[in-house]
């Protein structure tokens, strides 16, 4: 059975904006939801859960919108060609798991923020820590992995190489945090502090 190939013939407007809308789909699914109660409560978790893991498994479909499909054999001198799943970065199983080793090793920003602001890391959800766990260290890194470096990545490269999207990527992940501030808010927190918290976790990511 003959696979198919997919190249990406983007333009630099269409490979920034094309990126930009996925991280923007990812972070308003997080705000379909009623915005009463705090980020770490349970049924907000849980929610936001879903969210990421609905968005993730449709980045790979938002990705093939952009993308030009072509039968295996056929090759182009105007754009690389590799199967979806290479383009994502699943070559093997290791592939997979190295770069996220290396986003469970980002958020280890967050525990760095608490400790400079002496927050507590559960806030007062200290009897759903099983909930939080799993989506701090589960849910959070592999969706952010897929969406952040595995959908985006091919995007950007088309429209600008490698080096710069290289250097690019981190910069739509750091700024997809920048929504935090809008809880830290909404709870009463100083604007200095609100600040601080922003400039440590955007410059770590």
């Amino acid at each position: 059975m003959m696979t198919s190939h997919v190249s990406f013939n983007l333009d630099t407007v269409e490979g920034i904006s094309s990126a930009l809308g996925l991280a923007v789909l990812y972070v308003s699914s997080l705000y379909i939801w009623p915005q009463k109660l705090h980020r770490n409560h349970p049924t907000v978790v849980k929610q936001r859960i879903f969210s990421a893991v609905v968005v993730t498994i449709l980045s790979p479909l938002y990705l093939l919108l952009w993308g030009t499909q072509h039968a295996a054999h056929h090759t182009t001198q105007h754009a690389a060609q590799h199967s979806l799943a290479l383009w994502i970065g699943l070559r093997d199983p290791l592939s997979a798991v190295f770069p996220l080793l290396l986003v469970i090793l980002l958020f280890l920003g967050p525990l760095c923020q608490h400790l400079v602001l002496r927050e507590s890391i559960f806030s007062d959800y200290d009897g759903c820590k099983d909930v939080l766990i799993f989506r701090n260290l589960i849910v959070a890194p592999i969706t952010e992995e897929v969406v952040f470096r595995g959908c985006l990545a091919p995007l950007v490269f088309s429209a600008l190489g490698w080096n710069i999207t290289v250097a690019t990527l981190p910069l739509f992940f750091g700024v997809a945090h920048i929504h935090h501030a809008c809880g830290l808010y909404r709870q009463g927190q100083p604007l200095l502090r609100i600040a601080a918290s922003l400039l440590l976790q955007t410059c770590f990511t």
